[in-house]
């Protein structure tokens, strides 16, 4: 039985924290640092992993 993501946070945490923490999230440096720079720094792609 799958669930929606919404329901999951709904459930877990709410929604009101979930906003709360993402506002959080949209005003730290790292976020703005991703922002402006997304590329990634490896010297070789074998150094990366993707979840599949």
């Amino acid at each position: 039985m799958e669930e929606s993501l919404e329901r999951i946070i709904k459930k877990r945490i709410g929604i009101d924290l979930f906003q709360e923490q993402l506002e959080l999230l949209s005003k730290s440096d790292y976020y703005a640092k991703a922002l402006y720079k997304p590329q990634l720094k490896h010297p070789k792609s074998n150094d990366i992993d993707l979840d599949s």
